[in-house]
């Protein structure tokens, strides 16, 4: 990528639907992936940018013994109370997209094209007017609410509770510029991601 303003693909979807098969793939392609959950953990880990603030508004009954966020009681807060959800948000989000927007400054140039991968619809709506496309990982939400619990040992009840604490399909699919439904094998999936990453490769290239 030569040109001083990059081209960066958004990519995001609902949790447990392959957005991270995805953005994992495109990585291995040679693309730079700026990961929005990779960042969150980086900031609520031990000596995290958002560590102090996280403790002054929730307590010491939140962070771990070795500084980093407890992030399995944090969890079970912020799906039971909306007001301690967007307060987490208002903290965390900020540096999250400051962290983004820096490692595609700094790492775009070498990469065919850049990758901004965030889970939370509304954070990457936020980001609208840098991507030149927005991609969507799709599930079912049966199959979604069953492949979170295979990974994550919750219950039915939990992980529905998750997957309807975050945005609608219908939200997510209405402003995508692609969608790939997530219903079948991963090669069926990894073969829909090749088909637009060649397709984003021509793209980028004429930009």
């Amino acid at each position: 990528m030569t040109n001083s303003k990059p081209w960066v693909l958004g990519l995001t979807g609902g949790i447990a639907s392959g957005k991270t098969t995805v953005s994992d793939y495109l990585a291995s392609k040679g693309c730079l992936v700026a990961d929005a959950d990779a960042e969150s953990r980086s900031l609520t880990a031990p000596g995290g940018a958002a560590m102090p603030e996280i403790e002054r508004i929730f307590g010491a009954d939140f962070i771990r013994p070795d500084g980093a966020m407890n992030r399995a009681k944090m969890r079970e807060l912020v799906f039971s109370n909306d007001a301690a959800r967007r307060t987490l948000e208002s903290i965390i989000h900020p540096l999250v997209r400051k962290a983004l927007m820096e490692k595609i400054r700094t790492g775009a140039e070498n990469s065919p094209y850049a990758v901004i991968a965030i889970p939370l619809f509304p954070s990457i709506l936020q980001l609208r007017p840098i991507l030149s496309r927005l991609l969507v990982i799709d599930c079912p939400t049966p199959l979604q609410c069953e492949r979170l619990r295979s990974r994550s040992g919750l219950s039915r009840e939990e992980s529905l509770a998750i997957i309807r604490a975050q945005s609608r399909r219908w939200e997510r699919i209405e402003e995508a510029d692609d969608v790939i439904v997530n219903a079948g094998s991963l090669p069926e999936l990894l073969s829909a991601a090749d088909i637009l990453h060649q397709r984003y490769l021509r793209a980028a290239e004429a930009a």
